[in-house]
């Protein structure tokens, strides 16, 4: 809201909800596209563009929890002077998901090299970003997360409007496919 009528947020956070009220009133535009108001219990809980739609971040994850379900979370991410608060792969904020997952038993040999399957995933309720899936092979991930040597990388990304629950179809797709090949390529070293 604050963005549409040009007001910075850390200041009509600051002000009384009257005085907040009588700034968006003088500064939101009279005219334009049309908005929609998603309400809940009476309240207004966000407001956005009319071609938006919402997709919640359990949505996505019941996808994740049915059909990666080998895969966890790499290794806590740190160093020497965290003292024990690394993150875990595993993401979430007021506006914003992430998801780093790998199958710690997958590992396979690549033309002569080991590799594993594992995949980022990632979804805004409030729109912010796409909801999207990322599907690589690695050879090494960092203790601050950072993927090593990956192949095959495959992106998919949809952005949130009308069709935004198609994606999770999609998304669908990708992790069985990226379970797809690792059996294939696990059977094939197994022979």
């Amino acid at each position: 809201m604050c963005q549409l009528a040009g007001v910075g947020k850390d200041t009509v956070n600051r002000l009384s909800p009257e005085t907040a009220a009588r700034v968006f009133e003088e500064t939101m535009p009279r005219e334009g596209k049309p908005l929609q108001v998603l309400a809940l219990d009476g309240l207004a809980r966000s407001l956005h563009a009319a071609s938006y739609t919402r997709l919640h971040n359990v949505e996505l994850l019941a996808v994740v929890r049915e059909f990666a379900t080998d895969f966890q979370p790499p290794q806590k991410a740190g160093g020497p002077m965290d003292e024990g608060r690394g993150g875990t792969g595993l993401y979430c904020g007021e506006q914003d998901m992430f998801c780093f997952l790998v199958d710690p038993a997958g590992w396979t040999e690549i033309q002569g090299e080991a590799f594993a399957p594992g995949f980022f995933l990632w979804n805004s309720e409030v729109g912010r970003r796409s909801v999207g899936i990322q599907t690589f092979w690695f050879q090494a991930i960092c203790r601050n997360h950072i993927v090593w040597d990956a192949v095959e990388v495959v992106d998919f990304s949809r952005k949130h409007t009308a069709n935004v629950r198609d994606g999770l179809l999609e998304i669908r797709r990708h992790i069985e496919a990226l379970v797809a090949k690792r059996d294939a390529r696990r059977d094939k070293f197994a022979t």
